[in-house]
């Protein structure tokens, strides 16, 4: 974020979760600020109208509630919503954790099997009919 010819963006739809990032943000470049970082609060279907074709790059990290079912399901809305964010050239780039009892409890993902090799056959499949091009789908397994 220290490139400051660039805009960067930070988005949740609980504005709790960006109160701590917002009041970094804010702080003099001396002491950690970054002048060319917003936070919004809002939820994807909002941000995906408002700042349609924006993004040069988007990165949804550890995305929880009706985000994280939104990439982990996948549902086609909610992807074309994140697609219609990017530049026609945009590289889109998402990274969250699953686990099958904690997400399924939490997150109404019920028995979500990821990752195996059907799933990253049905990725590829569901990635073709929305016209994205998928580079890379793994599964990193983390110790008990």
């Amino acid at each position: 974020m220290r490139d400051q010819s660039r805009l960067f963006i930070a988005s949740d739809a609980n504005a709790d979760g960006l109160l701590e990032t917002a009041w970094k943000a804010a702080r003099k470049p001396a002491r950690g600020g970054i002048l060319n970082l917003i936070c919004i609060a809002e939820p994807l279907e909002v941000l995906a109208t408002e700042l349609e074709s924006i993004a040069e790059r988007l990165t949804v990290i550890l995305p929880w509630g009706s985000l994280l079912r939104a990439v982990a399901a996948p549902e086609a809305t909610s992807l074309l919503q994140i697609a219609s964010l990017c530049s026609s050239k945009a590289n889109i780039e998402i990274v969250f954790s699953f686990d099958p009892h904690r997400d399924a409890a939490e997150h109404g993902l019920a028995l979500l099997t990821l990752m195996g090799d059907t799933s990253l056959r049905d990725c590829q499949k569901f990635t073709d009919e929305l016209a994205f091009r998928l580079s890379m789908c793994r599964q990193c397994h983390l110790g008990n």
